[in-house]
Formats: C-alpha cells, sequence, structure tokens
C-alpha cells in the first residue's frame, strides 16, 4: 500500500494507466507489450520512445517485444518484428536480439568521414 502511495507521488496516472509495462514497477518490466497496448505517457526513456517508434510502423501487432527488445539501442525500421507468442521465448528471444545488434558508437574519424560522405551526396542531389 505504501508503495503505491510513493509511485502515484512519481506519476498522477499510476492508478488509472493502462500501460503494460510501467517504469515505476519492476516487475511489470518482465511482461510482454504488444504494439497495441497502451504506453506509458509520463517518463520519456529510450524503451518508451522504442515503444513509440514501434507502434507507428509496427504491421505484425500479434507479436509482442519485451523490455529487454525495447531496452536495445538498435535501428527500429519497417521490417522489425516482435516475437512469436506461440514459440518458445528464450530460443527467438536470443535470435532476435543476434538479428538487432546494438548501434555501434562511431570514432572521431569515422564519424568526420560520414559527415563528408553524407555532405558530398546532399551535394550531388541538389
Amino acid at each position: 500500500m505504501e508503495r503505491d502511495k510513493r509511485m502515484e507521488n512519481q506519476c498522477k496516472h499510476f492508478k488509472t494507466c493502462t500501460a503494460t509495462l510501467c517504469p515505476l514497477d519492476q516487475d511489470t518490466l518482465k511482461s510482454k507489450w504488444f504494439p497495441d497496448e497502451a504506453i506509458c505517457v509520463k517518463f520519456n526513456y529510450k524503451w518508451i520512445k522504442a515503444q513509440r517508434k514501434i507502434l507507428k510502423i509496427c504491421r505484425d501487432k500479434s507479436r509482442y517485444f519485451t523490455y529487454s527488445m525495447l531496452a536495445r539501442d538498435c535501428v527500429i525500421g519497417k521490417r522489425m518484428i516482435g516475437l512469436d507468442p506461440d514459440k518458445e521465448q528464450k530460443v527467438e528471444l536470443s535470435k532476435w536480439l543476434k538479428k538487432h545488434a546494438a548501434k555501434k558508437e562511431l570514432s572521431e574519424d569515422e564519424r568526420t568521414k560520414f559527415i563528408k560522405t553524407m555532405k558530398k551526396a546532399k551535394k550531388e542531389n541538389i
């Protein structure tokens, strides 16, 4: 009961919120999130931003995402799909994580080279 009051103080939507994954409730972060389910409106963590992006582009809303998938700093594109609820989660999750590698940090030289390439491409298209 006291825990709920603390959470209410941190988020005015806590009592009425229908988000499957709640940043205030660690137990919910073990849940599955389907793209047709509610998303937290209070917080703006990277994984919540990922939910919003997936919601916009997702074609198959019958597949789910876990917190570890959403927290993965990877490219979110139109071909990204969640896991099949009829298959074993551990096996499917490890395949998904391998397929969606985390973005790598560019060195200063790589970044400079990339910027030059993009500027050149932009000039050629104008």
